[in-house]
């Protein structure tokens, strides 16, 4: 019996983009840190899950430098409210 090779798949959607933005306050041994990473998938015509090498990453390297500060500037102010409400000031 032969190996059945996969069929050609062509890409036809990105069903699902997830962003992940982290800013961590310096604590203890671990400095302050910013991070920003994404995860998409991929779907083909028949609907099914494409797997490939840039389906999950780092995604400072595809913003520019003011979306980047823009992200910044956005986690700065989610963090004073968080900070305003939840711990009074």
């Amino acid at each position: 019996m032969a190996f059945t090779p996969p069929g050609a798949r062509t890409p036809t959607a990105i069903t699902r983009l997830s962003i992940v933005l982290t800013d961590q306050i310096a604590t203890g041994d671990e400095p302050a840190s910013q991070s920003a990473h994404y995860s998409l998938v991929l779907a083909d015509q028949d609907g099914q899950q494409i797997h490939f090498p840039g389906d999950t990453g780092d995604l400072v390297p595809h913003l520019t430098s003011q979306e980047i500060q823009q992200l910044q500037a956005f986690m700065a102010s989610l963090r004073v409210r968080a900070e305003t409400q939840i711990m009074g000031g």
